[in-house]
């Protein structure tokens, strides 16, 4: 599941970093870098001793940063086609 969800995460990175980078839009570019970490930081989880049901945490909160890159990426294309028509 992990790496399903991970898959996603670049797509919509690389979509949202586009986006970021043709507009000088820092926040997103910031966005991706921050979100990036913190998928990584997350999988970590998964071989944790201490915490209990680590893995599911960690494939929560990489669905929760996938569902808010969704939204972003979702609102770029919004933009884009209303740009268009």
């Amino acid at each position: 599941a992990t790496t399903c969800i991970l898959t996603l995460h670049h797509c919509a990175w690389m979509m949202i970093s586009f986006t970021g980078f043709t507009q000088h839009s820092y926040p997103r570019i910031l966005w991706v870098l921050v979100t990036h970490y913190g998928a990584s930081y997350l999988t970590l989880l998964n071989s944790s001793p201490t915490i209990t049901l680590g893995c599911a945490y960690s494939i929560i909160g990489n669905i929760v940063l996938l569902l808010a890159s969704t939204i972003i990426v979702m609102a770029d294309l919004r933009l884009l086609h209303k740009k268009f028509t």
